[in-house]
């Protein structure tokens, strides 16, 4: 398999050359360094084949956070990472809304910068799923998304950010079944998720988990988490800054598993209409045979 091919984009030269060159010397990505958005642009109209954009935030005309809202419109197909030397929560906030896949702050080194590229390209996978609704968890806590979810019987994913770390948690018809934060996955990667203060959530459609790793009901995993929180002296709800639709979000949720109800329905029906068929040609085929039925483990025909 080709390596994943990235673009690195900064107006420090020497620092999108270094990283380029360092990342190319390990043979696990093919990187590319331009020195300004307008370059990149250009760049990506004749090389659309990059799989993800690496760019800083401030440079001289076109600006990172510019730079990403254009890709994210011109090229949705590509991802975003967004590296500065400014720690500030709301440029931080800021990229993630506008479309970024992952946020690395300076100075790192090469190695760190292919993990977090490793991460994002991996939630770039699930881009092309429609957005169901997102939010900050300071306004609703992770832990009321995460039950809005069991209890509308959801088969989605919600993808959380908080400062650095990233992670995702998997439903599948209301049950929480697979989770991955960093190198953790299952219980632990929940637990590690549902502790974090603060953050940035969305919520992804119609997202099947590619594993499962947990096999707990969702309220005996919750409460567990909970206890954990609560001997920790960490608070899994920070103060409100903004206000939520409540109704809203759960009229998503509700109409997604209404949708959820009818697929399966209509796939009952067709291994149904299967089933028949094969025992008419059973039958037909059966000159001892004079019918058939077919009788559900209720007893019931």
């Amino acid at each position: 398999m080709d390596p994943k091919k990235i673009l690195i984009v900064d107006d420090d030269k020497q620092l999108a050359l270094t990283l380029a060159q360092s990342i190319n010397s390990r043979g696990k990505f093919s990187a590319y360094a331009v020195f300004s958005g307008e370059e990149a642009l250009e760049y990506l109209e004749e090389n659309p084949e990059i799989d993800l954009v690496v760019t800083d935030i401030k440079m001289g005309g076109i600006s990172g956070l510019e730079l990403l809202s254009r890709i994210r419109s011109q090229h949705p197909q590509i991802g975003v990472v967004v590296m500065t030397g400014y720690s500030l929560p709301e440029i931080r906030e800021e990229a993630l809304f506008r479309g970024s896949l992952a946020y690395i702050e300076k100075p790192f080194d090469s190695k760190d910068l292919e993990k977090t590229c490793e991460r994002a390209l991996k939630i770039s996978k699930l881009k092309d799923k429609p957005v169901g609704f997102s939010g900050k968890i300071v306004s609703l806590s992770l832990v009321d998304v995460i039950q809005m979810n069991c209890l509308s019987r959801a088969t989605n994913a919600i993808i959380v950010e908080s400062g650095k770390e990233q992670g995702i948690i998997y439903f599948k018809q209301g049950e929480i079944v697979h989770c991955e934060q960093g190198e953790l996955e299952g219980e632990e990667a929940f637990y590690q998720i549902l502790g974090w203060q603060g953050g940035f959530f969305q919520v992804r459609n119609n997202l099947f988990p590619p594993k499962e790793t947990i096999n707990i009901d969702w309220n005996n995993l919750l409460m567990e988490g909970m206890r954990r929180i609560d001997e920790s002296g960490i608070s899994s709800r920070s103060p409100p800054e903004e206000e939520i639709d409540l109704e809203e979000a759960f009229s998503f949720l509700e109409k997604e598993q209404k949708e959820n109800q009818k697929k399966e329905v209509k796939e009952m029906a067709g291994v149904m209409e299967t089933i028949e068929s094969l025992l008419g040609e059973l039958v037909a085929g059966s000159p001892d045979v004079e019918g058939a039925a077919l009788v559900g483990s209720d007893g019931l025909i």
